[in-house]
């Protein structure tokens, strides 16, 4: 008997169709689909990019919870032009009288992090033009400190076991503040670009560091989140809707932004209207994807467990058609026997 064929695909008689959890597990996962893309698709990019010396440009960022740590991990992606025997302040965390985390370009070059006192070093490459990806990681128990650069990692040193770092203070990106917020010095402050400022009170692992260096999602800092992270650029006032070509107003900024628009700028300006509707219609279309195909998919079952019972029944028919047909042929042979009789 032939196997009938519904839109490409074979049926068989007494095949299986999906059960109601196969179903639920469609839509499930169509919704994760969704709800991944509506994730991806709201992350907004922020490069602070500080174009010339200043000593009094700089951005404050603001923790989701204190900084009292016995460990750490800071990750950051950053370029600058800087050369020769200058100090440049990469990352600036200040109490009301101790530098509790600071992080520079030395004199030498060598890489650098104090922790309320005398620092510890790291020779490693320059960083330059190009973007480097830097993570340091410490901890207190062991006193274990590394730097690692573009997902290599350096050697370990030991460094301040015991320590612990205070909170009550101000982080800032741009100045080293030898006061609290203040008493700035424009030959030490950063020219260049940062980006992807994260900070977790944990020591990640190597691994975990290099996937975030290329670029795999991994849990966010859990004391700053860039993705998320509330900045305050400090200044004279600069609204975003001011610059040329952006289509933002000063209302769709994210945090108390203030900039002089010479020295400092957020690229690209960070509006988030535009990506809030990008994301609303694409979580739209990809929920509805999700149910026209459950649907569909569930419509597609029906009509296939339809040709089913349609070749159980035709099963049916053709076998009492068989059955009638042999009883008519027997009668029939009976009949002819009788008539034979009869006439002998």
């Amino acid at each position: 008997m032939k196997v009938p064929h519904y839109q490409g695909l074979v049926v068989t008689p007494g095949a299986l169709t999906a059960t109601q959890s196969d179903k639920m597990r469609l839509l499930v996962v169509s919704f994760v689909i969704a709800f991944s893309a509506v994730l991806a698709g709201s992350v907004v990019i922020k490069t602070l990019v500080f174009q010339s010396e200043s000593n009094n440009s700089f951005v404050e960022l603001i923790p989701m919870k204190p900084l009292n740590l016995r460990a750490f991990t800071l990750c950051m992606r950053l370029a600058t032009e800087l050369k020769g025997e200058r100090e440049v302040i990469l990352f600036a965390y200040r109490t009301g009288n101790f530098d509790e985390l600071n992080v520079w370009r030395e004199l030498d070059g060598r890489l650098s992090f104090y922790l309320s006192g005398p620092g510890v070093f790291f020779d490693v490459p320059q960083i330059s033009a190009l973007e480097t990806h830097l993570c340091f990681t410490w901890d207190s128990r062991s006193g274990a400190a590394t730097v690692f650069m573009d997902g290599r990692k350096s050697l370990t040193k030991i460094y301040k076991k015991g320590h612990t770092i205070r909170p009550g203070g101000k982080v800032v990106i741009g100045q080293d503040p030898d006061a609290f917020l203040g008493d700035y010095d424009a030959k030490q402050s950063f020219v260049g670009e940062i980006s992807d400022v994260n900070l977790w009170d944990t020591v990640l692992a190597a691994s975990t560091i290099q996937d975030i260096y290329t670029g795999k999602r991994v849990a966010r800092g859990n004391v700053f989140d860039w993705e998320t992270i509330d900045l305050k650029i400090n200044g004279q006032t600069w609204q975003p809707g001011d610059q040329p070509g952006s289509s933002c107003s000063g209302s769709g900024r994210r945090g108390d932004f203030k900039a002089n628009a010479s020295d400092l700028q957020l690229s690209p300006p960070v509006c988030y209207t535009m990506p809030l509707v990008l994301d609303a219609v694409w979580a739209l279309w990809s929920i509805g994807a999700g149910i026209y195909d459950y649907f569909h998919t569930s419509a597609m079952e029906e009509r296939i467990h339809t040709l089913e019972n349609l070749l159980s029944i035709h099963q049916c028919v053709i076998t009492a058609l068989s059955a009638g047909f042999i009883l008519l042929m027997m009668c029939w042979h009976r009949d002819i026997l009788i008539h034979t009789a009869v006439h002998t």
